[in-house]
């Protein structure tokens, strides 16, 4: 079921989007960011270059954050600290933005003027109390795209 509401929710957006066309000429776009344990869900894995505007709610039972990662390197390629996290450190990859503490239910947003190239949207916090596994070893990430 999961899958599918992803789904429905990407194909819905899609639609609004084409909806919204037109006009040329503008660069950037809105993003919305579905945070939950542990996915983070886009409205669209694409942008064109420019002020991007990310609409981010938190639909978890945790605190989530994002940030706006950018690097040429492939999924299984990115840094990880000796905790799991990723290493947000490393010179392979730039931190260009962030939204720390995005509570359980609440909402956020953040705008960045983004240059084309290749990003990951990562949620980099530590294991719950009871887990051994951070939100990044779960998977809380997803690879982004600016033209």
């Amino acid at each position: 079921m999961g899958r599918a509401l992803r789904v429905l929710v990407v194909a819905t957006a899609l639609v609004a989007l084409a909806a919204c066309g037109g006009g040329g000429g503008s660069s950037g776009g809105k993003v919305d960011v579905t945070l939950t344990d542990y996915d983070m869900i886009l409205s669209t894995s694409s942008v064109s270059a420019g002020k991007v505007e990310f609409a981010i709610t938190n639909r978890g039972g945790f605190v989530h954050e994002m940030l706006v990662v950018r690097t040429d390197l492939a999924i299984d390629k990115l840094p990880k600290t000796v905790d799991g996290r990723f290493d947000e450190t490393s010179p392979a990859v730039e931190v260009v933005a962030s939204v720390d503490d995005v509570a359980a239910g609440g909402a956020a947003s953040l705008t960045k003027k983004l240059a084309a190239g290749s990003y990951f949207l990562i949620c980099n916090l530590p294991a719950e109390t009871g887990d051994t596994i951070t939100h990044f070893q779960h998977g809380m990430l997803a690879p982004f795209t600016v033209t």
